[in-house]
């Protein structure tokens, strides 16, 4: 710990000039704010100037990285421990600089296992995404899918799901942030790395992933709402995210939705069967596979065990004859 609790002559606080993405702490704001706050978690950086620079160096990776936290609902502020030494003392501050999450009245210190390798914006957002108290359903097969959304969904305040379907392995911060903003209210999970079981199950293309799905309980999970977004940073802006999910507050939504999302429905249906009457065999080879799959989704057609492009190509032909063949046509 620093000596002497003053400031050197002229040395301003490191975040004086950023105040908008790292608040400045004092001893009557931490006890009276964060110790008692429930709704945003806040990262603390402990830092000393007067100890060594590692807290100058780190400055503009911690602000950026709190450009990148903000719109994720996990708020950044810093106690400086020259001046602050009473509670930096407190909380048992002995190297700068340190950090701790503070979230529902609990406060946990960042350990950093590895005292070799330096501290890095990656490791502060994982130790923030591990420390997160709340839930989130990892779903891997259809029937955890259909359970998610009749059982789990059902039970929360909203009776909604929300689940984020992403090609990624690694579960992002936005999933747990979301979970522990909508806790009791909206059921959260998350479809992670490649599965086509599942991308299939919900007739996604694999190519526009991540998606943000949202399921009403009352109907079957086929039936899904999609999160609109302008671009990628939107799939990580909680407010955004949080507001469409409060419409689902009123149980007339999914009523809304339910008969939006069958009609939706019907008139693809009647698109594709048009498709299908007039498309050719060579038309069908010159469309990229998403497309097949869209066509086949909207047909109400399987594709599964459809492995290469030729075997949906078939498939539609197959549909094609059977519906438009000498026989005439008749429903699918």
């Amino acid at each position: 710990m620093p000596r002497g609790g003053q400031q050197q002559q002229g040395q301003p606080q490191l975040y004086e000039d950023q105040q908008s993405k790292v608040s400045t702490i004092v001893s009557q704001i931490y006890s009276k704010t964060l110790s008692s706050s429930t709704k945003t978690p806040t990262l603390i950086q402990f830092y000393s100037q007067q100890s060594n620079d590692k807290s100058a160096r780190f400055k503009d990776k911690f602000v950026k990285l709190a450009g990148v936290l903000k719109p994720q609902g996990i708020s950044l502020g810093a106690v400086d421990c020259d001046t602050e030494q009473k509670l930096c003392q407190a909380k048992s501050i002995k190297e700068f600089p340190s950090y701790m999450l503070v979230v529902n009245k609990e406060e946990k210190l960042f350990v950093h296992k590895d005292a070799e390798t330096a501290v890095t914006p990656a490791l502060l957002t994982q130790f923030i995404h591990d420390s997160l108290p709340t839930a989130v359903y990892n779903i891997r097969q259809p029937g955890q899918l259909e359970e998610f959304v009749k059982v789990n969904a059902s039970k929360a305040a909203y009776g909604v799901g929300a689940l984020l379907v992403t090609s990624k392995y690694d579960s992002p911060l936005i999933v747990k942030s979301l979970a522990f903003a909508m806790k009791g209210k909206v059921a959260v999970g998350e479809i992670r790395g490649k599965n086509d079981k599942l991308t299939k199950e919900l007739n996604l293309d694999e190519s526009k992933l991540p998606v943000l799905l949202f399921f009403c309980s009352g109907l079957p999970h086929s039936s899904y709402e999609t999160y609109a977004v302008d671009d990628a940073a939107d799939l990580k802006d909680l407010k955004k995210i949080t507001t469409q999910l409060e419409k689902y507050k009123s149980k007339e939504y999914c009523k809304t939705l339910s008969g939006k999302l069958r009609k939706e429905g019907a008139k693809k249906h009647a698109t594709a069967r048009e498709t299908l009457k007039r498309v050719t065999y060579d038309e069908l080879k010159k469309m990229p596979v998403s497309r097949l799959k869209e066509l086949l989704a909207d047909l109400k057609l399987s594709e599964t065990d459809l492995l290469e492009k030729e075997d949906f190509v078939r498939a539609i032909m197959q549909a094609k004859a059977s519906i438009y063949g000498s026989g005439g046509s008749r429903e699918l």
